[in-house]
């Protein structure tokens, strides 16, 4: 797996994040062979970053199994950054009006297809949305 790399970037976090970013719809569970073979690292290397990211609480070591699964301090971050993003913080007012008024819940999604216009569409649809509810964004 090589990728450009920014000279100023310490290595082994770099290659910490790259093994997190091997997780994926498709690859929701990881052998410590197909980490070592994805990162083109030897066996030894990969078992210690893992392990790190183990101790960390970033992955989880299934006993069963030997893989790798993401942890929950991903899960942790995960909610700290959709709960931060401006988009929740745009549309959260709107939708919690807009829950009492109709009484059932109202989830926003943010789509990683063509996110930017998606995200102009929902901002403008929240506004759209706030001015018929008669409440300020």
């Amino acid at each position: 797996m090589e990728e450009k790399t920014d000279s100023k970037n310490v290595k082994s976090i770099e290659k910490a994040f790259r093994i997190l970013m091997l997780f994926d719809w498709e690859n929701r569970e990881l052998s410590l062979t197909e980490v070592s073979q994805k990162m083109g690292m030897a066996k030894s290397t990969a078992s210690r970053l893992l392990g790190t990211l183990v101790n960390l609480g970033f992955l989880y070591r299934s006993q069963e199994t030997n893989r790798y699964l993401l942890g929950s301090e991903i899960y942790y971050l995960g909610q700290i950054a959709r709960d931060t993003s401006d988009l929740t913080r745009l549309c959260q007012p709107v939708l919690q009006k807009l829950t009492k008024q109709i009484r059932e819940t109202t989830p926003a999604f943010r789509f990683p297809e063509d996110s930017r216009s998606m995200e102009q569409q929902m901002r403008e649809a929240a506004a759209e949305l706030s001015r018929q509810l008669g409440y300020q964004v």
